[in-house]
């Protein structure tokens, strides 16, 4: 699986990267939404996109919107600063939500609930890497 991170701090994309490599998925990252359209427009083999809400340029739940057009397979997950960012200045939602700072297992699991729907991905996914998710903090937030 092929994963897009968009995120413009340096510090939350390396962790989200780390993450996400560490289930053993592709990973490619863009430090802002114009790069981010740039790289999905370039490589549609784009499973995943994971995106700040708030990038340069071009914001994330309109990358998202944008993306959709073109691969609407496309998986989302957001990351968002606070919670009247992500409801009161997005559209339509096409992920889930997941509030800044996070942490790394925090992520691996909304990637997992992510891929729930692709037949026998969660399966192998949690199987795989279920050490990973063992002592995860279940009281991370995560916006709904």
């Amino acid at each position: 699986m092929n994963v897009l991170i968009a995120e413009h701090d340096g510090m939350q994309r390396r962790l989200a990267c780390d993450a996400v490599s560490g289930l053993g998925m592709s990973v490619c990252s863009a430090d802002g939404g114009l790069l981010a359209l740039e790289t999905l427009a370039s490589r549609r083999n784009i499973d995943l996109l994971v995106t700040g809400v708030s990038l340069p340029v071009i914001e994330g739940y309109r990358l998202v919107d944008m993306a959709k057009v073109r691969l609407p397979h496309l998986k989302v997950i957001y990351l968002a600063d606070d919670r009247y960012e992500a409801e009161c200045k997005m559209g339509r939602v096409h992920g889930e939500i997941i509030a800044k700072p996070f942490v790394g297992c925090q992520l691996q699991k909304a990637v997992a609930r992510a891929f729930a729907t692709t037949p026998g991905a969660i399966c192998g996914l949690l199987a795989e890497h279920a050490h990973l998710f063992i002592g995860c903090a279940a009281s991370v937030p995560v916006l709904a």
